[in-house]
């Protein structure tokens, strides 16, 4: 039986509007509420963690987010996840050392500043996970007009999107990663950004990942 990596559940339920995975399996964990993503980037966070500089890292949580433990960081912080509120990110001097977007971005007005404010507020030896719908499946970026109507995403990722970061984060390293999770068996891409190469060579032999840049 799967068990979530998150809490240890081991009862599952469709998603919101009955979503089922790619595999036809239901991936609301009814315990904790994780879903497909919390528990691949939960995987992948805990392959490249380092306790000991972890805790004193300062974590961001962009929305409520169950995909790394607060407990792991020596603070913790959970902003809304809005235009506006991430339209403030970096105007003072406070930084992150680690920082959580979870399908996010594909909701605002424009992803692309939006993840140069994410990389301002990031500390020069923090990391950025950002994962968004949905590279795995599509190879094209589609911008949708129904998203600024009914409050839904406004924008679906394909890989191509990888290119954007050359001008969105040009002095910052960006790590993909596989991930699958171990309820539903799905797949999915995680990014990691940083500024250090200390944080970027691990990521890449911890997670058998690929350097974007």
């Amino acid at each position: 039986m799967p068990e979530c990596n998150v809490c240890g559940g081991s009862s599952f339920a469709a998603a919101p509007n009955n979503r089922l995975s790619r595999k036809k399996q239901p991936p609301l964990c009814t315990a904790c509420g994780s879903l497909e993503r919390q528990r691949i980037g939960r995987d992948l966070a805990s392959a490249v963690r380092i306790r000991d500089k972890f805790k004193t890292y300062a974590l961001l949580d962009v929305g409520k987010d169950a995909t790394v433990p607060k407990g792991w960081f020596a603070s913790n912080k959970v902003i809304e996840p809005t235009d506006s509120t991430i339209d403030r990110l970096g105007t003072d001097r406070g930084k992150f050392d680690f920082i959580v977007c979870s399908h996010v971005i594909q909701k605002l007005r424009d992803p692309k500043a939006s993840i140069g404010r994410l990389l301002n507020s990031l500390s020069n030896d923090g990391i950025l996970l950002l994962n968004y719908p949905s590279p795995v499946t599509r190879e094209t970026t589609e911008q949708l007009a129904t998203g600024y109507r009914t409050g839904g995403p406004r924008y679906i990722f394909g890989r191509d999107f990888e290119q954007a970061y050359r001008t969105v984060a040009p002095d910052t390293y960006v790590v993909a990663a596989d991930g699958k999770d171990p309820v539903t068996q799905d797949t999915d891409i995680m990014y990691f950004l940083t500024k250090s190469p200390f944080w970027a060579t691990k990521m890449v032999k911890s997670m058998n990942a690929r350097l974007v840049q």
